[in-house]
């Protein structure tokens, strides 16, 4: 079990899942009932495997059969909400959905390459200097600051450029894009801190999409570094005091499941013939290690 967040979200989920009826996520069981969860403890990095999550209807519906839709009506100002006839409650479009897996996949991909602090090589291809592209400016202003996705940085920036600052252009377009991209949905409240016995300040998302973009601006602010568990492909969060940044895996439980994987997979291809220096080549340890797998066969 990875450490928990500090992001303070309750998504309400229909129990028998969602459907698309007219470009509308919508329950599956009108009047359902809903499970409270908290999908933000134990996954620091849920806004990554958004930013995974392929742009299909059907993955759409499994994510929001665990997590609940974006923008849940019945969230905020439930009271209000519950008033309205059924055909009037507004909620999330297929288009919604597209456009903030697209966003985030593009940011995390520039926020990622701007972390790596020699290799500027994908920062390159992700940013794009007009000058050096000979690309007619949109304007004036636009003459030599760098686009990303055809959006040239504001010129109000220009004092904290340098020409060919790449890793500089990709932070103020992270900035721009998540003040345009993201809701308006995080409210600033207090909170009582019981072990202090003090009034701390904290950000309370009402909505999913609003919990995932925090959540993105807090690694960021953090510096979080993430990779993907060997078995599971969730992201474990290497960046915590005391980790190993060489971590593999998000759990023992998870390090077992690839073990007896990797020991399947290593007797089916003895058995097919493969010499033990090719098993050990596909899976990067010694022969000796290869022999304790397949034993005798």
């Amino acid at each position: 079990m990875q450490t928990v967040t500090d992001i303070n979200y309750v998504a309400r989920v229909h129990v028998n899942g969602y459907a698309w009826r007219d470009n509308k996520l919508v329950p599956h069981v009108p009047d359902d009932e809903v499970k409270e969860r908290c999908p933000f403890d134990g996954r620091p990095g849920l806004f990554l495997e958004f930013a995974q999550l392929p742009i299909d209807r059907d993955e759409i519906l499994s994510f929001a059969a665990e997590y609940g839709q974006l923008r849940d009506p019945f969230h905020a100002r439930f009271d209000l909400v519950r008033r309205l006839p059924k055909d009037k409650r507004l909620f999330d479009s297929f288009d919604l959905w597209k456009m903030h897996i697209g966003a985030m996949r593009d940011l995390v991909a520039l926020w990622q390459a701007s972390q790596l602090p020699t290799d500027d090589t994908v920062l390159r291809d992700l940013i794009k200097w007009n000058y050096r592209e000979g690309i007619d400016p949109t304007d004036e202003g636009d003459a030599d600051m760098p686009r990303f996705n055809r959006i040239p940085v504001h010129p109000s920036c220009r004092r904290f450029l340098k020409k060919d600052d790449y890793r500089v252009a990709a932070l103020l377009t992270i900035e721009q894009e998540v003040r345009d991209t993201s809701p308006g949905s995080v409210k600033t409240v207090l909170k009582f801190d019981p072990e202090h016995k003090r009034l701390v300040k904290t950000h309370e998302p009402t909505t999913l999409d609003g919990a995932l973009w925090l959540q993105f601006t807090q690694a960021i602010d953090r510096d979080k570094r993430f990779q993907s568990c060997r078995s599971c492909r969730e992201p474990i969060d290497i960046s915590d005091d005391g980790s190993r940044v060489d971590r593999e895996y998000c759990d023992d439980a998870c390090r077992q499941r690839e073990s007896r994987r990797r020991r399947k997979v290593a007797k089916q291809m003895r058995e097919e013939g493969q010499y033990l220096r090719t098993i050990a080549k596909r899976f990067d340890v010694d022969i000796g290690t290869v022999k304790g797998w397949v034993g005798k066969v």
